[in-house]
């Protein structure tokens, strides 16, 4: 894969012995085919809720049917019902990489795939379809990682690219590179991806740990991107590592953007994407962006994808906070804190492209553009 993988297995991960056998089953049972059955409005979905209530998969093949129950709905299935598609001996190779579990006389698969732009991913199960605890390990694919992944994928062919805050590597493959680096802060996460990337034989992306560019010192890419933590994390709080971004929410984002000149070539590209508070015009970041000079050599444009009066994004807050320990009081505690002495009417949705230029920065509704 080009570089050393630094494989660790941990004891929640995918066997990665699994991979080459569930992108077998996965290619066998043509789910790319069935894309169109999980868009809405051109914005696929994923864990869609009218497949998730299906009870029955009339029309589909035997293979294709089984797959979906059991990785893209997460049904529990009679060992029976899979042993009737897939031999005994295929359904003991995936208990054994933990693809699947015996619960009794049935199968559960303890992961789910999605399908987005043909490309196939493991991930664990979204928050509202398991007892979520913060503590749990989390291959995150999200709506924002799937609003983000068409710029990526639509971005201009490059030689090296550098894919940072992979997760589970939905971004890395898509990436334009003919070499990819992904890299990953949480081994779990970093497992996963390396999973999706032996079953989709993606050879040309490597994945490696570490914290934003510590792995790739003194290296330079074509094009970066990542869609780093932007949750605000206060003292007490333990979010899961995907979404972290610090106390104010915008460390890691601040972090990442401040390393951006050292590791882009004179012609490179950065695609980031990003989530903050702000006043009606313009996120947070972006005055950061004019104040910190770290890009003064370079165009940055701030897209912003969406604008809303921030009461929302404070329920959304408080109830995560609350999930992950705080109590009632704790939580309303810290978004008053969080924005006490700072323009924050508004919560936006935004992309940053960064370009070579003379150090331009412009914030644009990207419904415009």
């Amino acid at each position: 894969m080009g570089r050393d993988s630094q494989a660790v297995v941990t004891s929640n991960g995918p066997g990665m012995e699994g991979a080459p056998l569930l992108g077998a089953l996965l290619a066998g049972a043509r789910l790319g085919m069935l894309d169109p059955l999980t868009r809405a409005e051109h914005l696929w979905q994923p864990f869609h809720e009218e497949l998730e209530t299906a009870e029955t998969f009339t029309g589909l093949d035997p293979l294709t049917a089984t797959v979906m129950r059991l990785w893209c709905v997460g049904q529990t299935v009679p060992v029976a019902s899979v042993t009737d598609v897939l031999d005994e001996e295929t359904v003991a190779e995936l208990v054994e990489a933990r693809l699947l579990r015996r619960v009794g006389d049935d199968l559960v698969s303890p992961w789910r795939v999605i399908t987005f732009l043909q490309r196939q991913l493991l991930v664990t199960p979204p928050a509202h379809a398991v007892a979520f605890r913060p503590e749990d390990p989390v291959a995150y694919v999200g709506q924002e990682s799937l609003f983000f992944a068409p710029f990526v994928a639509g971005a201009e062919r490059c030689d090296r690219a550098l894919d940072v805050c992979a997760g589970a590597g939905l971004l890395s493959v898509l990436s334009p590179g003919r070499e990819v680096v992904a890299v990953e802060v949480d081994p779990f996460a970093a497992e996963v991806a390396r999973f999706n990337v032996v079953m989709g034989g993606h050879d040309h992306v490597s994945v490696v740990e570490g914290d934003l560019f510590g792995p790739v010192a003194g290296e330079r890419f074509d094009l970066v991107t990542a869609n780093p933590p932007f949750l605000p994390a206060p003292a007490g709080v333990s979010l899961p590592v995907c979404g972290d971004g610090g106390p104010t929410g915008d460390g890691v984002l601040r972090r990442l953007l401040g390393g951006l000149e050292e590791h882009l070539t004179s012609h490179g590209r950065a695609l980031v994407y990003g989530e903050d508070l702000g006043p009606a015009e313009e996120p947070g970041i972006a005055a950061w962006l004019r104040e910190d000079g770290a890009l003064r050599e370079r165009d940055v444009t701030v897209y912003l994808t969406s604008s809303r009066f921030n009461d929302r994004t404070a329920l959304r807050l408080t109830d995560l906070w609350q999930a992950c320990g705080a109590s009632e009081e704790d939580a309303w505690t810290a978004w008053n804190e969080l924005t006490a002495g700072r323009p924050s009417s508004h919560h936006h949705g935004f992309i940053i492209d960064v370009r070579p230029g003379p150090g331009r920065l412009v914030v644009r509704d990207a419904e415009k553009h």
